[in-house]
């Protein structure tokens, strides 16, 4: 899965890739729904400013692309959309692992249709489930 990939099918995940949902409070934007706080650690982490005529979710996307291309290396990406939903790492063994968030995002991925996709998700669904 690319990182690109990835942050499509969090966008999916997180607003059905609807950009104008501001739940949690109000706290959170874009169809990422991040947070203020993650977002400007992430910003400054990655070196990526806003560019000139930029819209908000586009720079998000870029960002959480970047957050991909970091962890994509190391961790499946189920683990790393947990990562991203819960703001820490967690194991799928633990209370912390959101099942309905993560069955969310394998189903974008399976219907995505990419074989790597599906080969990493299909082998992660069978030992988690």
């Amino acid at each position: 899965m690319t990182p690109e990939e990835f942050a499509r099918l969090i966008g999916l995940t997180e607003t059905k890739g609807v950009v104008t949902q501001l739940p949690d409070g109000g706290r959170a934007f874009s169809r990422f729904q991040v947070h203020p706080d993650w977002f400007s650690d992430h910003v400054f982490k990655y070196k990526l400013p806003a560019t000139l005529g930029e819209t908000w979710d586009h720079w998000v996307e870029r960002v959480v692309t970047a957050f991909a291309a970091e962890f994509l290396q190391v961790f499946t990406a189920p683990e790393v959309a947990m990562y991203f939903h819960q703001g820490h790492k967690v194991a799928m063994d633990t209370d912390d692992w959101d099942e309905d968030y993560s069955n969310r995002f394998c189903s974008y991925a399976l219907k995505s249709g990419t074989a790597a996709t599906l080969v990493r998700i299909r082998s992660t669904l069978s030992t988690s489930l």
